[in-house]
């Protein structure tokens, strides 16, 4: 079976597989499952990656601080950095 990830399943399956529900994890550690990403997806998660908006997901989701320098993540207002 192929099958398309969107962006948000990307993100979830590398940052944290243990999110994914069963059926999910299930199809896409099957053999036969093909697994696509697009283009846009690609784009996406680089353009995120650039704002800082990835790591500040991931901090959030594990309610932890971000070690930054980095004014935008210092900037915003909800989560938590050290520096």
């Amino acid at each position: 079976m192929t099958v398309v990830l969107d962006t948000c399943a990307i993100v979830g399956a590398v940052s944290d597989p243990g999110q994914l529900l069963p059926r999910a994890a299930s199809l896409l550690e099957a053999d036969d499952t093909e697994v696509c990403v697009s283009a846009t997806s690609c784009a996406e998660i680089a353009c995120a990656a650039e704002h800082g908006r990835l790591v500040i997901a991931e901090a959030r989701l594990r309610s932890a601080p971000v070690v930054t320098a980095d004014a935008r993540i210092l900037d915003y207002p909800h989560v938590r950095t050290v520096w």
